[in-house]
């Protein structure tokens, strides 16, 4: 093979290497993506269970007959659950939040990435631009940086 032919398989790697990179870290993102959807879910059970625990204790509350002290004990305990309910609704909107920037954050590195991709040759095969100044890296040297990188 000639050093053109090396140089344009040593290229072909690098780009099927880094598609498997991005599509792995893909995958990892979108299992972090469930993950999350499913913290969310939990928190939101909690909040709902909360609710009718303090709901259930006030009943059990006046029931015994605390009539005089029900009102200023729903009162307490609203006013000590609230801080928890608060938080709990601010981490399901963190998130929210979480999960929308890590949607921006991959959409922004794929087209990154896939920018740099052409297709050369007969038949026309993925091929991207390197950057010859930077040098040549790896055991065998054959490992190249991408332009603009």
């Amino acid at each position: 093979m000639s050093a053109e032919e090396d140089r344009l398989y040593g290229l072909m790697e690098i780009a099927e290497r880094q598609q498997v990179a991005v599509q792995a870290a893909l995958e990892g993102l979108a299992a972090e993506r469930e993950a999350l959807a499913r913290e969310r879910e939990r928190l939101g059970r909690a909040v709902a269970a909360l609710g009718q625990g303090t709901r259930q204790a006030v009943r059990v509350a006046v029931a015994e007959g605390f009539a005089g002290a029900a009102g200023k004990g729903v009162e307490a305990v609203q006013v000590a659950t609230q801080p928890l309910l608060e938080e709990l609704a601010g981490m399901t909107e963190g998130a929210a939040r979480a999960e929308a920037a890590l949607r921006r954050v991959v959409s922004w590195a794929s087209w990154r990435l896939l920018g740099k991709i052409t297709y050369c040759g007969d038949p026309a095969r993925p091929c991207i631009a390197v950057d010859e100044s930077a040098g040549k890296f790896g055991a065998n040297s054959d490992y190249r940086v991408i332009k603009g990188y």
